[in-house]
């Protein structure tokens, strides 16, 4: 069947172990049955026609592409966990939000509501959100950040950490690769600059990696939050990392994704929004 032949399109936040994650949940429901689109932040959708469309731990910023999609759609649900999408059960029947879990956890409960979640799936959701309940969680998420996108691996991972012997195994690989991960944080560090940001003294430092480890450990130097960027697409794209109670979304204008960890994006041409301070005192 061809690609754009299918009948079934699965729309998930690209880059994002989460979102990939979610997208997996939906392959194993549909496999070849459905085309999976990876989306980058405020990519607006690929135009797509008499479709069902499943979008997982992604939001749109606007209605108009959305309400293109459920115009020129059979079906249109979202699977999300971002602010943006509070509102989405109510214009998209059969939607689901919810804040407290993840966009894998949420696809996988919605096309397999009868099996438990897996425990990969639960080490995805706690590095998500943030949370770390699970001693071996960042372990576990260096493992996903460096596999391969696919979704065969992806099914390997969660059969490997259903037995307790090879999850072992797979841990004590990402503990490994953490010290090396540790290394090349600590040289972005060091070029971190104090910048006045919205009337904010925080820091900033230029990476397209290790976002929200540098991000928070900067917020902790430095409180209440911190900005990682980096040029990407022709864009400056900031990701914003904050301790928490501080809310992103209620405190720095322009911010969207969730309270601790939120984004803008600028134009390539803009200026960097903010000021250099002398002194890191």
């Amino acid at each position: 069947m061809k690609k754009g032949s299918k009948k079934i399109a699965v729309l998930y936040h690209g880059n994002c172990p989460d979102g990939f994650t979610g997208a997996w949940a939906a392959w194993k429901k549909f496999g070849e049955r459905a085309e999976y689109i990876g989306l980058a932040d405020r990519d607006n959708p690929p135009r797509l026609k008499d479709k069902r469309i499943y979008m997982i731990d992604w939001a749109f910023n606007n209605r108009g592409p959305v309400d293109e999609l459920r115009r020129n759609n059979r079906l249109l649900v979202s699977l999300d966990h971002h602010m943006a999408s509070k509102d989405t059960p109510r214009t998209l029947p059969g939607s689901v939000f919810d804040a407290k879990r993840s966009g894998a956890v949420l696809a996988w409960r919605y096309f397999h509501p009868k099996k438990p979640v897996p425990a990969f799936l639960k080490y995805i959701e706690d590095h998500d959100l943030w949370r770390f309940r699970f001693k071996d969680t960042e372990a576990v998420s260096t493992i996903a950040e460096s596999s391969s996108r696919d979704f065969k691996t992806w099914s390997g991972l969660v059969r490997d950490f259903e037995d307790t012997a090879r999850r072992r195994r797979r841990i004590a690989d990402g503990y490994k690769m953490l010290l090396y991960r540790d290394k090349q944080i600590e040289a972005i560090l060091g070029c971190a600059k104090l910048v006045d940001f919205k009337g904010f003294r925080v820091f900033a430092v230029n990476s397209p990696v290790f976002r929200d480890r540098i991000g928070h450990t900067l917020a902790r130097r430095k409180p209440p939050f911190a900005i990682v960027w980096r040029e990407e697409g022709g864009k400056w794209k900031l990701s914003l990392r904050a301790l928490r109670p501080f809310d992103l979304l209620k405190s720095v204008p322009g911010a969207k994704g969730h309270p601790q960890a939120a984004g803008m994006i600028l134009p390539i041409g803009a200026p960097l929004p903010w000021k250099e301070v002398k002194s890191k005192r």
